[in-house]
């Protein structure tokens, strides 16, 4: 009756298109003929998982170098379905209030809340992948963020200030400036000319006595700073 039959199970992702060459041949004595073509095509069916590129994702998170709204890491997967089979979603498996993620393109974004973090720990994150098919599939892999202590560092390794000579006790000779994380406390201290200059809990230098140039006119000041971490971290500067 010229129905074709499938003879083995198919796979799309295999093979996705069959062309046929078909003869009708009668019995008569000759034979006639007709040839005829049936081109096949495979249809996609959801049987194909979202698969991760990784099974575990991980990166460093120094909270002092990040911001809100910074993008710290990627997730991504494949699907070799077709079409709505083939669109993926992302979420988290158990959300946290220090990260988001895009649920188009996986990245991982920070949030305010992530600087309420312990530093020095691990934070884990699953993540799922899902497909846009009737009968959705999922997959997950999982994220590990290791939320760095961060050191305190003086912006640069010398500072250099200037100011004339004859001007009175208590007047800014500069200010210093050093990188610390996030509810991080510093104190600073004066290591040398310490009778002449002292500093506040700001970073700024001021002086202690009315300075003439005649008598001497360069100080190199070595300023200690000290954080409030645990073990504290020390930072020292000219």
């Amino acid at each position: 009756n010229g129905k074709i039959f499938v003879q083995g199970p198919l796979d799309r992702e295999v093979k996705d298109k069959y062309v046929l060459f078909l003869v009708a041949a009668d019995k008569g004595n000759p034979p006639r003929k007709s040839f005829a073509e049936a081109v096949i095509d495979i249809q996609d069916v959801n049987d194909n998982t979202p698969t991760f590129t990784k099974e575990e994702y991980s990166t460093d998170l120094i909270l002092n170098k990040v911001k809100a709204g910074d993008t710290i890491l990627s997730v991504s997967a494949t699907d070799l379905d077709v079409g709505d089979n083939a669109l993926i979603s992302y979420r988290f498996g158990k959300p946290h209030s220090g990260f988001i993620i895009n649920e188009e393109n996986g990245d991982i974004y920070l949030t305010s809340d992530v600087f309420s973090v312990n530093m020095g720990t691990d934070i884990v994150i699953p993540v799922v992948a899902t497909d846009h098919g009737s009968s959705a599939l999922s997959s997950a892999a999982t994220v590990i963020i290791k939320v760095s202590e961060v050191p305190t560092e003086f912006v640069n390794s010398n500072f250099s200030f200037s100011l004339p000579e004859g001007m009175p006790e208590g007047s800014d000779v500069g200010s210093l400036e050093v990188t610390v994380g996030p509810h991080v406390s510093v104190m600073y201290s004066i290591q040398t000319y310490s009778t002449v200059f002292s500093i506040t809990d700001k970073g700024t230098i001021i002086t202690r006595i009315t300075l003439d140039r005649e008598i001497q006119d360069t100080y190199d000041i070595l300023v200690e700073a000290v954080d409030s971490q645990d073990p504290p971290y020390t930072a020292v500067t000219t």
